[in-house]
């Protein structure tokens, strides 16, 4: 499990975007995102590295900006 600070999210509309992105990833089982703090928690078999996560949302304008505890 890892939760990721995000950015930039202001909708529904936003977390489906960063969500669909997420779970392209590989290993990646399950996203669930919190609008208000804007925290992803990420069901993954992989750790990822927070560049990878900034990868994954590099033609959007949302934002991977830390994985935090």
């Amino acid at each position: 499990m890892q939760k990721i600070k995000l950015s930039n999210l202001s909708c529904q509309n936003c977390v489906r975007h960063v969500k669909d992105h997420f779970q392209a990833m590989s290993g990646v089982e399950e996203v669930s995102i919190d609008l208000t703090h804007q925290i992803a928690t990420v069901a993954t078999s992989v750790s990822h590295a927070l560049s990878d996560y900034q990868a994954s949302l590099a033609d959007t304008v949302y934002e991977a900006l830390e994985i935090v505890d």
